[in-house]
């Protein structure tokens, strides 16, 4: 008996089958981690350009300095979301490679005993 994904875990069913939701849940957060990263380096820069052309009209230079802190604070937002979201979608493909070299482990370790 190989090590296959698809044995049955001790609660019945497929291990694909049981844990569909995850998998599904592990390409959400994925998804949502790149989306977060593209909107929020959008909205950075934005930021950025804005309080700068607010600058120029007006000539001063608080609105670059406040437009400046905003780009830096949001970008900084960005990357802490985008790792966030993305740490937990490789937190939850971990946990199925934890379950599969579980199941692996259990088969070889069952084929090296002896028929008694």
């Amino acid at each position: 008996m190989g090590a296959d994904s698809s044995l049955s875990p001790a609660g019945g069913g497929n291990v694909k089958e049981k844990y569909r939701i995850l998998r599904t849940m592990a390409v959400v957060y994925k998804v949502m981690a790149w989306v977060s990263l593209i909107f929020g380096l959008i909205a950075s820069i934005t930021f950025l350009i804005q309080f700068s052309l607010i600058s120029q009209q007006l000539g001063t230079a608080m609105p670059a300095i406040a437009g400046f802190s905003v780009f830096l604070v949001l970008l900084v937002y960005t990357l802490l979301a985008f790792g966030t979201f993305y740490a937990v979608a490789e937190l939850i493909n971990l946990l199925f490679d934890i379950e599969h070299q579980s199941r692996a482990t259990k088969d070889r370790v069952t084929e090296m005993r002896p028929a008694a």
